[in-house]
């Protein structure tokens, strides 16, 4: 589970212009958690 730190990277790094695939190549993360992360609009909590 990624944590509000994560998603804000991820948030960050998009809204300056890099790509999914960049921004997965620079935290190690996979695409599609990039992609996961991207699509909702507040922090992830844990359920």
């Amino acid at each position: 589970m990624y944590g509000e730190i994560k998603w804000k990277e991820v948030r960050e790094f998009f809204d300056s212009g890099m790509s999914k695939a960049g921004i997965a190549r620079r935290l190690g993360m996979s695409r599609t958690t990039v992609a996961r992360l991207l699509g909702v609009r507040s922090v992830p909590r844990h359920r």
